[in-house]
């Protein structure tokens, strides 16, 4: 039923759906109705979303929040800035600052109603939402403010600063990361550093944000200071969206460590293909490993035809 309302057409069905709404106690009901309401991003329901995201149930308020995603524009922002300003927590608190971004998109005046947030409030709740906010919409001029929490003598005000820095809509912190990934100092926000540098080069890989020969590099430096497990998985899949000589250099070591063997050999297939359709097969057979090192019966047969790949490449029909 919640997916036929979603897709039925219609002048008043949003006005019908509204006033269902407005007609039933029941909490449950009005979860339902809400999310049909987020489904159908209908735009007359912003208002009325607002007044379920003050009701006295807690899952009532979440469902709003979360439909409202789908619906708000930066004239929202002032009524969502006060429903933040209320300090929820949990998926409360994460729906919330999620509707808060959505609303602000690319708005300079909303970026800076929020930036103006974050420079007033002294709750260190209230500074995390801001800065959440305007770290996901990549405000740039909030940038110098949220930056010099990376010079704070607390480590763990640098390390939830990095946290922010990561999830940048482009690679523009990247300096910055790098300052303390290279330091000497080895510290859980230095950690969080090196997975922060490989997540925003992940984001410029997928987004093509930089030359890949840029990206190539960015990696490089990241895979100089990887220890754990789950920064090499990271390093190779952010490596798997980088087709150049250097991303299968940097790679190369990877091919033979088992701890991430396998995330390896899909990494090398992803650059493998498009290096010998650019003429550097010899390169890529190079790396590519022995039929008996591979376990799984579909890298087996992948490995295989990468193979052919490569001896079609050295041996072109005329």
């Amino acid at each position: 039923a919640m997916d036929l309302l979603t897709r039925m057409d219609g002048p008043g069905v949003d006005q019908v759906i509204l006033d269902r709404l407005g007609s039933t106690d029941s909490a449950e009901a009005r979860i339902d109705v809400i999310r049909v309401l987020g489904n159908r991003r209908a735009a007359t329901a912003t208002g009325v979303l607002l007044e379920q995201a003050r009701d006295d149930d807690p899952a009532v308020r979440v469902a709003a929040l979360r439909a409202m995603r789908r619906i708000v524009g930066p004239e929202d922002v002032v009524p969502l800035v006060a429903v933040v300003k209320t300090n929820p927590d949990g998926a409360e608190r994460v729906a919330a600052i999620s509707a808060l971004v959505s609303a602000c998109g690319d708005d300079e005046a909303s970026g800076a109603r929020v930036l103006s947030e974050l420079n007033q409030a002294s709750d260190p709740a209230q500074k995390d939402a801001w800065a959440r906010v305007l770290t996901a919409v990549g405000y740039s001029k909030a940038l110098p403010t949220i930056l010099e929490g990376l010079e704070n003598d607390d480590q763990e005000v640098v390390a939830t600063t990095v946290t922010y820095l990561s999830q940048w809509p482009d690679p523009t912190p990247i300096d910055a990361l790098f300052a303390v990934v290279e330091s000497d100092a080895d510290s859980p926000a230095k950690r969080r550093a090196v997975s922060a540098v490989i997540q925003l080069t992940t984001t410029a890989a997928s987004r093509k944000q930089r030359p890949d020969e840029v990206l190539a590099e960015w990696f490089g430096r990241a895979s100089a200071e990887v220890e754990t497990v789950e920064e090499k998985r990271q390093l190779l899949s952010g490596l798997a969206r980088v087709h150049t000589l250097g991303s299968l250099r940097l790679l190369e070591p990877y091919l033979g460590d088992e701890e991430v063997q396998t995330e390896a050999f899909y990494a090398l297939l992803a650059i493998g293909s498009p290096l010998v359709r650019a003429g550097e097969h010899a390169a890529v057979k190079k790396v590519l490993p022995e039929a008996t090192a591979i376990q799984e019966r579909e890298l087996v047969w992948r490995i295989a035809r990468l193979r052919r790949q490569v001896a079609a490449a050295e041996s072109p029909q005329e």
